[in-house]
């Protein structure tokens, strides 16, 4: 990220004309990412808003392997106050207890569920079809890999 991009006005200018206050929420009204993330380009690199935004609130730029995390589940929010520091890890395990995992309806009891019918040896193509998601994602809930912390 480049480093203290905020100390240049006519990039701070340029940022700021790029979001409107709503309720709570800083909505990034300018270009998005495919995900719904607000995309604001600097020289020839593009870099998504809420992490520049967090980034010019502590002052520093982040650090490998940071992550910048929604308190508001709203991906185009770049209101510094809904935003934390955490890691991959962290903004995996908010996005499952948030149940942001996509279109699914996957819950805690789902997943006791899923992985029962995985043990009695049901085809995991089978359960997809069952809940209503991929088989990759019932292959990544009995692995672990997903909503790893539910027994």
């Amino acid at each position: 990220m480049m480093s203290r991009w905020w100390e240049d006005g006519e990039l701070v200018a340029r940022f700021d004309a790029k979001w409107e206050k709503g309720d709570g929420c800083w909505l990034w009204t300018a270009g998005k990412y495919a995900q719904g993330y607000g995309s604001f380009r600097i020289g020839e690199k593009m870099y998504k808003a809420h992490r520049l935004s967090f980034s010019r609130s502590i002052g520093r730029p982040l650090l490998e392997g940071e992550s910048v995390l929604h308190s508001c589940d709203v991906r185009n929010c770049v209101n510094p106050s809904h935003l934390r520091i955490g890691t991959y890890a962290d903004n995996a395990h908010d996005r499952d207890i948030r149940l942001r995992a996509g279109t699914s309806t996957i819950t805690p009891d789902i997943v006791r569920q899923i992985r029962e019918l995985a043990k009695a040896g049901i085809y995991q193509k089978e359960i997809a079809a069952k809940f209503g998601v991929r088989q990759g994602t019932i292959s990544r809930i009995v692995s672990g890999k997903r909503w790893g912390w539910i027994k």
